[in-house]
């Protein structure tokens, strides 16, 4: 039995919190979730932003533990859901933006493996979604640290 006994499936989706790990300057430990993402990068004007905080709390205090996995999707759900993904195409661009060009393609291609296999996770046996792992930068253990590196990257300056 799969983690989501549901057959949907996604593709090309934008990995928002991904994207927003790699464009980040220094620790990229945890992976920030896309409430924090909409909150704190969009730079939304006061008013709309609290608008929107009020209405996802407000919505979040009757959402049932696992609400995810109820089908079919109550229409509170859906409205929680484009509260956010009315701002992915803005976040996206924003993080796009911030990746260095030398590093972009590198980091894209990253984001895009990783996205890749967090479906397939998600598909597997052995799925946990509530692990702690799930927080962490999901390329970490892919990447050296550089504090200490006995190889040559090209992209930090000596």
């Amino acid at each position: 039995m799969r983690c989501s006994p549901f057959t949907e499936s996604i593709s090309r989706a934008s990995p928002i919190p991904l994207l927003e790990n790699a464009s980040r300057t220094g620790d990229k430990t945890y992976v920030r979730g896309l409430n924090t993402c909409v909150r704190y990068d969009l730079k939304l004007r006061f008013t709309k932003r609290e608008r929107w905080i009020r209405r996802k709390n407000k919505i979040q205090a009757f959402m049932p533990y696992g609400v995810f996995s109820i089908r079919p999707i109550s229409e509170k759900t859906i409205e929680y859901c484009v509260a956010d993904v009315l701002h992915l195409p803005k976040l996206c661009a924003l993080y796009l933006q911030r990746l260095h060009p030398a590093i972009k393609n590198d980091w894209l291609s990253k984001v895009a493996k990783e996205s890749e296999n967090c479906v397939l996770e998600a598909h597997s046996l052995t799925c946990d979604p509530t692990s702690e792992a799930r927080k962490l930068g999901l390329w970490r253990p892919i990447l050296p640290p550089f504090e200490g590196c006995d190889f040559d990257c090209p992209y930090v300056d000596d």
